[in-house]
């Protein structure tokens, strides 16, 4: 690694920022945009090299430096604006990069970033950029399930990482002319470029956070569907072609609950690839990650319904911190029942599969994950235990009884109100209770000391 020479004072500047860092540099910093270039073409050395221009500005009356996430690569150069920051104002530690700044950044003031890098990013059996160099696949996966802090757009680009920041992008991937790069938000350039290799283009104009970003690349091909006015693309090796189609074709009725209840798809289209992930899939938004030979199984599809819900409860409303997940994952578990209801009422399901679903739940609401800790309140879950059962299923198991306690109309429109207040943004538990009092004019303060905060 390339390493830069450390003043005193950058060593003590460095020391305070690790100590909690993704949340210092949430208040000092405002990132509003990345447009990320990316070669992802060396399946040989596994190396990425990536420069990301990133619009930021300050939340800090004067702000001296400007720190963000980046997880074991080589920074080649660091330039703000028009000017190449000099090597000795640059630390890096492999984990935090920190540019110390010629002239402080007043509060408000926009400016211009932009990093050149690469490496061998850090991949985990979930979590950072994996290489597949005998299929000639790579993919991310934003979210570390065994690293605290879990969001892990740092093993790939320089990020806060932390719920709170939402930006939008553009990318630029450059990939082997064979291979497809599917990204977030719209595609909206593929071209050959004369060395062979292959231009993509995406953008995304949605502010979502940093775990949610993907892109993963294959011999894809695409699948179209859609609902209403939604594009819904699913890209799928060739060889898995068939049995997709048929295994993705409950995604628009699903696609058509979700609106019917809770208001219209945030984004400008949903969609699904198909990655080597040895264990689940991931919400990325408008890129669904999820499991390689999809079969029109009930597992398979509901975990595929799972994802998309996370559209409203996750990629729209995003949980403040760790210890709200139970907004995304346990709320989320919840809604797949509600979307197996409505199949049943159409025709699309049997009610054996809707009561096994239900049964699964009260089930394993009732005991404790092998890795969670003992037991402990949805709300404030140890960040040890964000990816347990009990978020997910006694998550999902308490969202059943608020439904029971409220009623279908107030539950539905409580929920719906709730996903309108914080269209992309973040919420607490006690916001959620807060706009759920206000929709319904119920007072939950029992409902939630029971059940949530005890």
């Amino acid at each position: 690694m390339k390493r830069f020479v450390l003043s005193l004072f950058s060593m003590l500047l460095m020391t305070t920022v690790l100590l909690g860092q993704e949340s210092l540099i949430y208040d000092e910093l405002d990132v509003k945009h990345h447009s990320l270039v990316m070669n992802i073409t060396d399946f040989q050395g596994k190396n990425i090299y990536g420069k990301d221009k990133i619009t930021l500005s300050s939340k800090q009356k004067r702000l001296n430096s400007i720190s963000l996430n980046l997880l074991h690569l080589q920074v080649d150069s660091v330039w703000v604006g028009k000017n190449l920051i000099s090597s000795d104002r640059i630390q890096y530690n492999d984990t935090l990069l920190t540019v110390l700044l010629n002239k402080p950044l007043k509060r408000g003031k926009e400016v211009d970033v932009t990093i050149s890098y690469h490496g061998v990013p850090v991949s985990r059996s979930f979590g950072g950029f994996s290489w597949f160099e005998d299929q000639r696949m790579a993919h991310n996966m934003g979210v570390s399930i065994n690293d605290v802090p879990h969001s892990f757009a740092k093993a790939w680009y320089p990020a806060v990482d932390d719920f709170r920041s939402k930006a939008t992008y553009d990318f630029t991937y450059i990939v082997p002319g064979d291979l497809v790069a599917v990204g977030n938000g719209l595609l909206t350039e593929e071209s050959l470029l004369p060395n062979g290799t292959k231009r993509f283009k995406w953008f995304i104009d949605d502010p979502i956070p940093d775990y949610l970003v993907n892109v993963a690349v294959g011999p894809y091909v695409k699948i179209s569907m859609s609902e209403g006015n939604l594009p819904i693309d699913i890209y799928v090796t060739p060889n898995e072609y068939q049995s997709a189609k048929e295994t993705f074709s409950v995604i628009p009725a699903a696609v058509r609950s979700m609106q019917m209840h809770f208001g219209p798809c945030a984004f400008d289209r949903a969609g699904y690839v198909t990655v080597n992930s040895p264990s689940g899939a991931m919400e990325h938004a408008t890129n669904i990650s999820i499991g390689r030979n999809p079969k029109p199984t009930h597992s398979y599809q509901e975990t595929a319904i799972h994802e998309l819900i996370h559209y409203w409860f996750g990629d729209d409303v995003t949980c403040m911190t760790a210890g709200d997940m139970w907004l995304t994952e346990g709320i989320t578990s919840y809604m797949v029942e509600v979307v197996l209801e409505d199949f049943v009422k159409w025709g699309l399901a049997e009610e054996s599969q809707l009561d096994a679903y239900r049964n699964s739940i009260d089930r394993s609401a009732k005991y404790i994950n092998k890795g969670d800790k003992g037991y402990h309140p949805l709300a404030g879950t140890p960040e040890s235990d964000t990816y347990g059962m009990q978020v997910y299923r006694r998550g999902a198991y308490v969202t059943r009884q608020l439904r029971q306690y409220l009623g279908d109309e107030l539950f539905f429109d409580g929920m719906r109100k709730y996903v309108q207040q914080f269209h992309f943004k973040n919420a607490t538990t006690e916001d959620f209770k807060g706009s759920l009092e206000k929709t319904t004019g119920k007072d939950l303060t029992s409902f939630f000391d029971e059940h949530i905060y005890n």
